[in-house]
C-alpha cells in the first residue's frame, strides 16, 4: 500500500510542482490555482493586481492599477507585500527561490528607486527601534510624524497605487494613537480618494472598517487620553 502511494506521489510529481510553482494564496486561507491569472508575468514595477471579491475570496478580479498602453504587457508583482521596499538584490534572490527566473523589468535594469527604498527602510528601522520601548514610553506622535515621511516616500514609488492603502491605515492608526485629529483626517480622505480611483470593493470594505474602528475610539481622540492596551491593539501599526 505504501509503496502504490509513493508511486502515485512520483507519478503526480511534475503536476504537484506545477500547481505550487503557480498556485495563489486566498484571504480565506486557500491555495488554488487560476489558470489565467497564471499566465501573467511578474514585474518589481506592475501595471496591474489581482484581488479577491468581496463575495467570495476565491473568485479573483484582475484589475488595471495604472493606464495600460496599447501592445504593453499586462503584468503583475508576485512578492507586493514581502518585497515591497527590498532592494534589487534581495527581490531577485526571492524570484530565483520561488519561481526560478531572473527579474528584467526597467526597475532591476537601472536598479531605479534604490535609494528612496533605502530610505524607507531607515525610517522603518527607526520606528521599530521606538516600538521596542515599553508602552508608556512609546512616543506615538513621533510614530507618526515618522509614518508621514514614509507616506512621502511611497508616493514617489511606481507601485505607489498598490501600497499607499496600507500605510494610509498605518498612518491613521499612528496619527489616532497618537492623538493628532487633523493627521487622522488627512491620512482617511487621502485613503478614501485612493480607493475610490481603483475602485476595488475588498479595499473600500477594509476603508470603511477603519471608519467604524475610528468612531468607536474617538472620545479617546478627542480628550487626549493616553492610548491603553486594548486601544493600541486596535491600531497596530502595519508594518
Amino acid at each position: 500500500e505504501k509503496l502504490k502511494k509513493a508511486k502515485l506521489v512520483e507519478k503526480n510529481a511534475k503536476i504537484t510542482a506545477i500547481f505550487f510553482n503557480n498556485d495563489i494564496a486566498t484571504e480565506d486561507g486557500y491555495k488554488c490555482l487560476f489558470p489565467n491569472l497564471a499566465l501573467t508575468n511578474h514585474s518589481c514595477s506592475p501595471n496591474s493586481s489581482w484581488t479577491g471579491k468581496v463575495e467570495n475570496p476565491r473568485h479573483l478580479e484582475l484589475k488595471a492599477v495604472r493606464d495600460i498602453k496599447e501592445g504593453e504587457e499586462v503584468t503583475v508583482n508576485y512578492i507586493i507585500v514581502e518585497g515591497r521596499f527590498s532592494n534589487r538584490d534581495t527581490r531577485q534572490a526571492r524570484l530565483k527561490e520561488g519561481w526560478e527566473f531572473e527579474c528584467g523589468c526597467q526597475l532591476c535594469k537601472t536598479g531605479g528607486e534604490e535609494d528612496l527604498k533605502q530610505q524607507i527602510r531607515d525610517l522603518q528601522s527607526e520606528m521599530t527601534s521606538e516600538c521596542d520601548k515599553t508602552v508608556d514610553h512609546i512616543d506615538w506622535d513621533r510614530l507618526s510624524q515618522l509614518q508621514r515621511k514614509l507616506v512621502q516616500l511611497v508616493e514617489q514609488l511606481s507601485c505607489a497605487p498598490l501600497l499607499l492603502a496600507r500605510e494610509y491605515q498605518s498612518l491613521a492608526h499612528l496619527a489616532h494613537l497618537g492623538r493628532d485629529a487633523k493627521e487622522v483626517e488627512w491620512a482617511m480622505q487621502e485613503w478614501k480618494q485612493l480607493v475610490d480611483k481603483l475602485n476595488i470593493k475588498q479595499a473600500l470594505k477594509e476603508y470603511n472598517s477603519v471608519v467604524k474602528k475610528l468612531e468607536e475610539w474617538k472620545q479617546n481622540l478627542m480628550k487626549k487620553f493616553p492610548p491603553h492596551e486594548k486601544e493600541i491593539k486596535e491600531f497596530l501599526w502595519l508594518l
